[in-house]
């Protein structure tokens, strides 16, 4: 991730002293990070600011964190996601899975590794980006050529149908 950009990272878990925790230790990385307790203080705050990641717990009161990211994805969010949680399924790790650009770590997880995935997910995204651009890069030279091509022909097909007197 680029150095001089700020990394907006938007924390979801009903544990407070889990918020704290990470809300600390990832500013202490120079990450930009807000919090929510629960999906629909959430859902608010994406509406009003862009978050690079998410960091999300999967079990929480209301709505869990796949609902909601299901329903984030549902509305053309692309941003990155890591789970939090206690237990797995197969069910769920099928979900996540479907959901695309996240990842599940299993609690109780090491702050470290929580930061760690972060910055793999965030370069794995940059990655991905720079793909993109460049694939529409090569999209626009190939139509550039394809015109060039066609006004070549054309040119062509003139000099052939009206050669030069000499």
């Amino acid at each position: 991730m680029s150095e001089t950009k700020e990394t907006k990272i938007l924390l979801i878990d009903d544990e407070i002293d889990m918020l704290n925790v990470l809300q600390e230790t990832l500013g202490r990385e120079n990450f930009v990070v807000s919090t929510a307790t629960n999906a629909f203080s959430t859902e608010r705050l994406i509406k009003s600011e862009f978050f690079d990641l998410i960091v999300c717990d999967i079990t929480m009161p209301e709505i869990n964190g796949i609902e909601f990211i299901q329903i984030m994805r549902n509305k053309g969010s692309r941003t990155p996601v890591i789970f939090l949680s206690g237990m797995v399924d197969a069910q769920k790790a099928s979900q996540i899975a479907e959901l695309g650009l996240a990842i599940s770590l299993h609690k109780p997880v090491r702050v470290q590794t929580v930061i760690t995935a972060i910055k793999n997910m965030l370069v794995f995204c940059e990655q991905i980006s720079n793909i993109e651009k460049s694939l529409l890069q090569l999209s626009e030279i190939k139509a550039i050529s394809e015109e060039s091509r066609e006004k070549f022909h054309k040119l062509l097909f003139e000099m052939l149908e009206n050669p030069a007197q000499e």
